[in-house]
């Protein structure tokens, strides 16, 4: 590490070895700053089958200002004080990975030999890639990377924005949400769930399916065998064609393979954006070396949170509709009660005269069995509403005649 990395500072702590740590990706070597270590990264069973990325010993210290110090060792790793959804450990003796604060920075000198690179890299036009990423993820072509040139000093200042879905949502189904809490998507490499995470096992397993192996680079299980030279083809196809895979952007995404990947974002998410880049020549030395400087820092104490609520409950949205109808209708529950009355007493009286109806052929069926010179009077009452709305009551007389030729006659009088 100290070939290439030749000065490495974090605050007024020094040294290359203490605050970086190596890792392998599919553009070779990368050095991560403020990692976790890989045996809190992967899954139980990755590791001792996976030579590059050896345990790693993380010595944190109880100074929260002071950065952990990595050490390759068998010994038991250190589990991490962080996570993406809980941020940081209330109450913990130390503080693993370092927090981010405002002025802190990192910056670091890049040293690459001249006889170790071939004459055409060493031209000014020659890149070195940075990947922004969270302390549980691995640096991977699926990143978005920000690249600098050799023989320059280059400064940037990023920012953090937090965006948060509040618990209420966990009611919601996963797929109409959007996103995943912690806990509801496990992976198979992978300890905690990640979007990135989930993309890189996912080309895993489809580079294990169409190539029947996988990178050198690429974290593995005992059965799954490393690509050799002959595979070189395959892999490069999967990694040019893996974009319309993944998004099925092609135009000929039909004859694409289907390989269903269902990664979705976590809930809490921690996106790291470079807000300012400056980049200044620097002037090349004759000693052998090409040089390249990188300082990172933060552009403000404070982080921007975005968090997305459940802004209509079912209750919500029926106190919302009973206030528009009460505003725009006049609607409120004394008209309800007065209409659901006014219901009540059209549905009695309705009823009343049915009733009315039944009584009258009852007497009508009964009076023609009976003596003929029987004389029978029924009186009902009945409740009607004339246009001035005065309730009258009117009895109803029945009389019948001696003569049973003649029909019956209903004579209405009113009182």
């Amino acid at each position: 590490m100290d070939e290439i990395l030749s000065v490495c500072a974090v605050d007024d702590f020094f040294g290359c070895e203490r605050i970086y740590i190596r890792s392998l990706s599919d553009w070779g070597y990368c050095f991560s700053f403020n990692m976790i270590g890989y045996d809190s990264i992967f899954n139980d069973g990755i590791i001792e089958d996976f030579d590059v990325y050896k345990r790693t010993k993380i010595t944190k210290s109880i100074d929260p200002n002071v950065p952990p110090e990595y050490h390759d060792d068998v010994n038991s790793p250190v589990p991490s004080s962080w996570t993406p959804e809980q941020g940081y450990i209330i109450n913990n003796s130390s503080t693993y990975p370092l927090p981010a604060s405002k002025g802190r920075a990192l910056m670091t000198q890049i040293k690459i030999r001249n006889i170790d690179m071939p004459s055409r890299c060493l031209s000014r036009s020659s890149l070195l890639f940075m990947f922004l990423h969270l302390p549980n993820e691995l640096p991977t072509i699926l990143l978005k990377s920000y690249h600098f040139k050799l023989n320059t000093n280059n400064l940037l200042q990023i920012s953090a924005e937090l965006k948060q879905n509040d618990k209420t949502l966990k009611t919601f189904d996963i797929q109409e949400r959007g996103c995943f809490f912690d806990g509801e998507r496990n992976l198979k490499f992978f300890k905690s769930y990640t979007k990135v995470n989930c993309e890189n096992e996912c080309m895993i397993n489809f580079t294990q399916q169409q190539c029947g192996c996988v990178r050198l680079s690429m974290p593995r299980i005992k059965d799954m065998d490393v690509c050799k030279f002959k595979d070189i083809m395959c892999y490069q196809t999967i990694v040019h064609t893996w974009p319309s895979i993944y998004f099925k952007s092609s135009e000929h995404h039909e004859k694409l393979p289907d390989f269903p990947c269902d990664c979705m974002p976590l809930c809490t998410q921690i996106k790291y954006t470079v807000v300012d880049k400056a980049t200044l020549n620097s002037r090349q030395l004759n000693d052998g070396n090409t040089y390249a400087a990188v300082s990172i820092k933060f552009d403000e104490s404070q982080i921007v949170k975005r968090t997305n609520y459940v802004t209509y409950k079912l209750q919500n949205f029926v106190a919302d509709i009973g206030g528009l109808i009460g505003l725009f209708l006049g609607f409120s529950l004394l008209s309800l009660f007065d209409t659901f009355l006014k219901i009540c007493s059209c549905l009695k009286a309705i009823f009343e005269r049915l009733e009315l109806k039944e009584r009258v052929q009852e007497a009508t069926l009964e009076d023609n069995t009976e003596d003929r010179n029987e004389v029978r009077t029924l009186n009902n009452f009945n409740w009607i509403e004339d246009e001035t709305n005065v309730i009258q009551k009117k009895e109803v007389i029945f009389t019948i005649p001696e003569r049973p030729s003649t029909p019956l006659v209903i004579e209405d009088l009113e009182l």
